[in-house]
């Protein structure tokens, strides 16, 4: 049986690409000073939120909430149950929910994988698969009606206190319908160490061949015909250096661009053949896509043309990113209640003791919040931490200005984050519970109001012309006054 735990160094090779929406300023009709609307408390620390339509969907460490995005009030709660053991965050699409869990009895030396699927309209579990034998992989996707995971063989299990990340055995992509649970097709993958990274339209995306033994220095990209599970095409990058991971993809324009934390390459979806790939030496954080042109933010910002791959912009805006040493699709927040400040790490944690194994950690933990860096029509954006003193920057996409605009938020606001959007004139941040505007042109904070939501701020949603703002104890509703 392969086991394998993953440590800080695999962590900090992935990375985001963007999925919120980013806005430019024509989209944010939202202007300050703003007002609350209405509050939702959490029953625990956050852990992921989904906003779709009228509903605000709260995932943490106990439940997922319902709560209306009209008024605030609660609609439902799902309670995760004790017999299932540890969960991890939830995927939170169209019409479910889907999280996976863990339980092991130490005494027995026995364990269970369980895969649920919670339905959004009523709170209620709509199927729930146990397997004894079998492992439930938690990186899994939700497109349209049917729900993809990644399950293998398992013969030996782990107690909370030694386990990370269990690799089964003979793994299988397994395709499920997400209304009544039965199988759709499956797959067997060529490796064990293998991840869903993205399903998109047709296509399942799967990452594997990441033994770093092997003479063969790069990994492999798959992509299986979502609707019958047959192979489509394998895809090997090509010009690099040394061997590193494709942690995420994303489509785009009607192409796919692979992303590892040194490389971007354009794919044809329908045949994998490379269109074109570039090297990104500074270990990017995010990528933006913007109309035909795509963003790099790391210590350098990269701008590319899509269709070619062509360097449109390089600007170097801040010395060393907020998130440059951990930036990861697989980042994992520890919300200290009792000590007020946010830790970062790889650990699975616990709201009172850091070695506690609490949650099973995946790419949906804080998903589209923790924003530091952003690229819109009005500029680039980033969050710089020096000597542990924030600093938000920002410049021109405009090739002749290099001129920097900062705004120093000092040593106590370890946690400013960015909003999706920005108006004309200001960009919107958060920390410590207050929301600030600050002016695009001199740096100098406009307005700043603290809405006393906890001692954390976890980051800014716009949508239309309401603000939200996620804490470490509730979310509020904002609007202009």
């Amino acid at each position: 049986m392969k086991k394998l735990i993953f440590i800080l160094i695999f962590l900090s090779l992935g990375h985001y690409i963007y999925a919120q929406e980013i806005l430019n300023t024509t989209d944010v009709k939202i202007k300050t000073p703003l007002k609350s609307n209405w509050a939702y408390e959490y029953d625990d620390d956050l852990l992921n939120e989904q906003i779709i339509g009228d509903v605000v969907y709260i995932n943490t460490l106990k439940s997922i909430t319902a709560v209306s995005a009209t008024d605030g009030k609660e609609l439902w709660k799902y309670t995760f149950p004790i017999n299932k053991g540890i969960n991890s965050p939830a995927a939170i699409r169209g019409k479910y929910a889907v999280f996976t869990s863990y339980y092991y009895n130490k005494k027995n030396d026995v364990g269970s994988s369980f895969l649920t699927v919670i339905d959004l309209t009523t709170g209620k579990e709509k199927w729930s698969l146990k397997a004894n034998d079998k492992f439930y992989n938690e990186y899994f996707e939700i497109y349209d009606e049917n729900l993809y995971v990644i399950c293998g063989n398992l013969s030996d299990w782990r107690e909370y206190d030694d386990y990370y990340k269990i690799i089964p055995e003979e793994p299988k992509v397994l395709a499920f319908n997400l209304n009544d649970g039965k199988i759709i097709w499956e797959y067997q993958l060529p490796d064990d160490e293998s991840l869903i990274l993205s399903v998109e339209k047709d296509f399942v995306f799967v990452g594997y061949d990441w033994d770093f033994d092997e003479k063969n220095p790069k990994n492999k990209l798959l992509a299986i015909s979502a609707k019958t599970g047959k192979e489509l095409w394998t895809y090997n990058p090509s010009g690099l250096l040394i061997k590193v991971m494709i942690t995420e993809v994303k489509m785009y324009n009607g192409l796919l661009f692979a992303f590892s934390k040194s490389q971007i390459a354009c794919v044809d979806p329908k045949s994998g053949t490379e269109k074109w790939s570039k090297n990104v030496f500074d270990r990017p954080n995010k990528y933006f896509f913007l109309k035909d042109e795509i963003y790099s933010s790391g210590e350098n910002w990269y701008g590319f043309r899509l269709k070619d791959g062509e360097i449109i912009l390089t600007k170097k805006i801040i010395s060393r990113s907020f998130l440059s040493e951990l930036g990861s699709a697989f980042l994992s927040v520890l919300l200290s209640r009792f000590s007020g400040f946010i830790k970062l790490g790889i650990a699975i944690f616990g709201s009172n003791d850091v070695f506690k194994y609490t949650y099973i950690p995946n790419k949906y933990v804080y998903e589209e919040l923790f924003l530091t860096s952003l690229a819109n029509d009005k500029g680039l954006y980033a969050i710089q931490k020096d000597d542990n003193e924030v600093v938000l920057k920002f410049q021109s996409k405009n090739s002749k200005d290099d001129k920097i605009i900062e705004s120093k938020f000092g040593k106590e606001c370890q946690d400013l984050n960015f909003a999706n959007g920005f108006s004309d004139s200001q960009a919107f941040v958060t920390t410590r519970s207050k929301v600030a505007a600050v002016n695009l042109a001199t740096g100098k904070i406009d307005w700043i109001k603290d809405f006393e939501a906890g001692s954390i701020s976890i980051g800014l949603k716009i949508i239309g012309e309401k603000m939200y703002l996620f804490t470490n104890n509730m979310v509020l509703q904002l609007e202009s006054e």
